[in-house]
């Protein structure tokens, strides 16, 4: 009876007639086969040489931006503001450098200049970021250098946007704060009142329960409601979940 030959063994043929061909091709063309092996290195090279240089690029980026993480915690704004512009300028690509970007507006608000921390926050938003906590802080930055630069209608849309999208950020309370602090400086009492008394029933435990209860107080001693103007105002409130 012939032996059955089963399908391990004939992989195991092929592999091997595979081998006798290749040697047998490097025994009558060997300066062939010497060009075609030293292709084959040049690329493992360059291959192992990039992912080395990738490793390496990555460890200096999250070295840079530890460092700028621990000059902040010390209070060297500017040795970290340096770091930061650093890393973005050398790693751009990097998501360390993301989060360079997104640092630097902070910085930049904290220094005064509003212009260049808007920026940042612009480009941070242009990428692809997971953490929605770290979005929504961002339009929470270009809200108040927007309101810091007077352009109050703008950074009232962008107090709305982190309600409306973002509604379990932690600083959702703030946010709604700042509609209403928006109202007030546009000389509309009523809103903002409104906005007050739902951030009341909205954010019963907040920390800054006890401030709105004030700004709610002040603005109500000194409301002389409007009854022609009440309705129409309270419509266009545009905010999700609130009174219309």
């Amino acid at each position: 009876m012939s032996k059955r030959i089963d399908k391990h063994e004939l992989k195991h043929d092929k592999l091997v007639d595979d081998i006798t061909k290749f040697y047998r091709n490097v025994r009558n063309e060997p300066r062939k086969a010497l060009i075609y092996t030293g292709i084959v290195l040049a690329i493992v090279i360059i291959i192992i040489s990039f992912l080395s240089y990738r490793k390496a690029r990555k460890k200096a980026a999250e070295e840079r931006l530890g460092i700028a993480y621990i000059l902040l915690d010390a209070g060297q704004y500017q040795a970290s503001f340096d770091t930061l512009r650093s890393l973005v300028n050398h790693y751009g690509s990097s998501p360390q450098a993301r989060n360079a970007v997104y640092l630097l507006g902070h910085l930049y608000y904290s220094m005064g200049f509003l212009d260049s921390a808007i920026a940042s926050y612009q480009k941070f938003l242009t990428f692809n970021e997971p953490d929605s906590d770290i979005t929504a802080a961002t339009i929470m930055g270009l809200a108040s250098a927007y309101e810091d630069k007077s352009q109050i209608d703008v950074a009232s849309e962008h107090y709305k946007k982190i309600l409306e999208s973002y509604p379990n950020f932690f600083r959702a309370d703030e946010a709604m704060i700042g509609i209403a602090r928006c109202f007030e400086i546009k000389n509309k009492p009523f809103e903002a009142k409104n906005i007050y008394r739902e951030f009341l029933h909205r954010f019963p435990k907040s920390e800054h329960r006890n401030r709105v209860i004030v700004l709610l107080t002040r603005i109500e001693s000194n409301f002389v409601p409007d009854i022609e103007q009440q309705q129409p105002q309270a419509q266009r409130l545009g905010v999700q979940g609130m009174p219309k």
